[in-house]
């Protein structure tokens, strides 16, 4: 049956960016990096979290080490390929980088990371069945009105799952709600997150006011 129409298109507005990146031998760095954090955990077993639910959190300066080095230039190589697709002239700078261990069913509620401009997460060890990352609508209209769907894909979901696997990292807005589905595997799932923050000037106001109005 021919088409009625003579062309279409579709236009993918105001889209929301998550990057997603394989560092040469990113599986190697984070066989290192989960032992160094396991170090860490055995040298203060409660952690930032307290130990509770299942979460051990490693303090929040790790990216001053030298073991976390090459991870941090890394992290930097990522972040200006995401300023490079955005088109935005500006210097990041990270506020803070740590080291998160769980397993079983221990889970992460979902969250924002305030007064960033991005956040992201290296996967240092991922294995089969390890809970994954989600990310959730951020347009609150999507909820008013649901019809039944098919399935679920990129233009119709509620939220994005994001299966990684060791060695990658995830490069994403701060401003973007998230959290981590509870694993089915007893095996450590090792990861370790920061944030960035834009230093130096911020671009015009005027282009906030004319989005007001």
């Amino acid at each position: 049956m021919p088409s009625p129409f003579e062309s279409g298109s579709l236009a993918s507005i105001f889209a929301t960016p998550v990057w997603s990146f394989k560092p040469a031998g990113g599986v190697a760095i984070g066989e290192r990096l989960a032992g160094y954090l396991r170090e860490l955990r055995d040298a203060d077993p409660r952690g930032r979290a307290g130990g509770s639910a299942g979460v051990w959190q490693s303090r929040d300066d790790l990216h001053r080490t030298e073991d976390l080095a090459e991870l941090v230039s890394i992290i930097s190589d990522a972040s200006r390929a995401a300023l490079s697709l955005l088109q935005v002239e500006c210097t990041l700078k990270i506020t803070g980088l740590w080291g998160n261990i769980s397993r079983g069913q221990s889970a992460l509620h979902e969250h924002t990371h305030p007064n960033n401009y991005l956040s992201g997460v290296f996967y240092a060890r991922m294995p089969e069945g390890a809970g994954a990352i989600a990310f959730k609508d951020p347009r609150p209209q999507t909820r008013v009105f649901r019809p039944r769907t098919l399935r679920d894909n990129p233009l119709n979901s509620l939220e994005f799952e994001c299966a990684a696997t060791t060695g990658t990292l995830l490069l994403f807005p701060a401003w973007l709600e998230h959290g981590v589905r509870p694993s089915r595997t007893e095996d450590e799932r090792i990861t370790i997150a920061w944030n960035l923050m834009i230093t130096g000037p911020l671009g015009s106001h005027e282009e906030l006011a004319y989005s007001e109005l």
